[in-house]
């Protein structure tokens, strides 16, 4: 989800809003896949520290990345 959020906030680069609420929208989206399609246990830190993490993390990097194309 962030490499898509990442992809999606490069090309609404001229609208900053928007760009930077493409990862909240995507966090969200995760989130509620996760809470449905959940096969083991997750605690609170799984679902929304490491996911959280790892989504802005994707998003950031892809989001330079295209921009310094």
């Amino acid at each position: 989800m962030g490499v898509v959020a990442g992809v999606i906030s490069y090309f609404l680069i001229p609208n900053a809003i928007l760009a930077l609420v493409v990862p909240l929208i995507m966090y969200a989206v995760s989130t509620v896949f996760i809470l449905l399609t959940r096969t083991a246990e997750y605690t609170k830190w799984d679902i929304f520290g490491r996911g959280l993490l790892t989504l802005f993390l994707a998003w950031f990097l892809i989001f330079v990345i295209l921009y310094n194309m």
